[in-house]
């Protein structure tokens, strides 16, 4: 018969747009929804599992399109390479089960050693979180986006090495890529650019960006690009990137 579940809730917030619905029954049959329908004149079905919600709003889950596993405030970036990898997969699981409990149920993490890991964990089960795409680390070019932190394995010049670090993630797990396309600051999303033109050079050669593009189209994967100003905005668009991120100092 399969495990059904019987969901009641005094409100339900549906996401398609429509007004919200009151005394709402959600029926759930092998984890998919079989029927959404009033709570009047419904019979509970034999052997399911019944969670009485009281007034409870339910909704969809929530996305949080973009963030990172063991984020730092901008005083401690140090800590992004100080800090251990196990107490970054021990903090990052933390983080997820909070993601879960806030009612985040699916999140994109673009840019973070132990994404990849955290990942294959929620999956098989091991700990609580939401669905991921993960680029695990960060591709840069040398002088690149935040280059004076980032470490070796993060960086790539020329079209040859982005196409082996597209590759190199997806052996690591990733199922997004993030490359960063600007010049700039570590602190770049919260300064102000004015009309320096350093801050606004791409990091990378249009043949770089289409090269690395391609190997990841080829493995049906994504590329999103941290941008800042029109240059890396426009490099972006002309080496076929998929997502453009930020576009902060642009006209």
């Amino acid at each position: 018969m399969g495990d059904r579940k019987v969901i009641k809730t005094k409100l339900l917030i549906d996401g398609t747009g429509k007004p919200s619905q009151e005394n709402m029954v959600i029926v759930i049959k092998d984890q998919v929804i079989e029927e959404i329908t009033s709570a009047e004149n419904f019979d509970d079905p034999e052997n399911a599992t019944v969670y009485d919600l009281g007034d409870k709003t339910v909704m969809p889950g929530l996305i949080d399109a973009h963030m990172h596993f063991f984020a730092v405030p901008s005083h401690e970036l140090h800590k992004l390479i100080t800090t251990p990898d196990v107490e970054r997969v021990l903090r990052g699981a933390g983080e997820a089960a909070k993601m879960l409990e806030a009612g985040i149920t699916a999140a994109r993490c673009l840019g973070s050693t132990v994404s990849p890991a955290l990942r294959k964990a929620i999956n098989e089960g091991h700990i609580p979180g939401p669905r991921l795409v993960v680029a695990g680390e960060f591709i840069v070019a040398s002088g690149g986006t935040w280059y004076e932190i980032m470490q070796e394995d993060e960086v790539a010049d020329g079209t040859e090495e982005v196409r082996k670090k597209v590759r190199e993630r997806i052996t690591q797990g990733a199922n997004v890529m993030k490359v960063g396309l600007s010049k700039g600051k570590m602190d770049d999303l919260n300064s102000s650019w004015g009309d320096n033109p350093y801050e606004t050079l791409p990091a990378y050669s249009l043949e770089e960006v289409k090269a690395l593009t391609d190997e990841a189209h080829i493995n049906h994967l994504q590329v999103s690009a941290h941008c800042i100003g029109d240059a890396a905005v426009n490099l972006a668009l002309d080496g076929n990137v998929d997502v453009i991120e930020h576009e902060c100092g642009c006209d």
